[in-house]
């Protein structure tokens, strides 16, 4: 008799489907990435400057957030803002903060 059963058996075919699926995830999935990498914008310090991250605004959102209260928002608004029109007192030595916690302690 001849011997007519010379294909693949059950696992061969399981095998190659299971390949097949494999492989077209894979190719699925670079393609996304490769998307999500074009698309993304940069994470760098010049991004964040060009959206406008000063900051007062990192500390409006924080008291937007509920992570600081009115009180805390109020005093560190006040220490930014006056470090923005006096860097240095003249004649006083040191930076800003360093003159305030001068001040607090003496």
């Amino acid at each position: 008799m001849l011997n007519w059963h010379t294909g693949w058996s059950w696992w061969g075919w399981l095998g190659m489907s299971i390949s097949m699926v494999i492989f077209w995830g894979l190719v699925i999935w670079g393609i996304v990435v490769l998307m999500r990498y074009l698309t993304t914008p940069e994470k760098s310090a010049a991004s964040s400057l060009q959206n406008n991250v000063t900051p007062d605004r990192v500390l409006a959102e924080r008291f937007a957030r509920g992570e600081i209260d009115d009180q805390e928002y109020a005093h560190t608004r006040e220490i930014l803002r006056s470090n923005d029109q006096d860097v240095q007192k003249p004649g006083v030595e040191g930076t800003p903060r360093e003159q305030e916690v001068e001040t607090v302690t003496h």
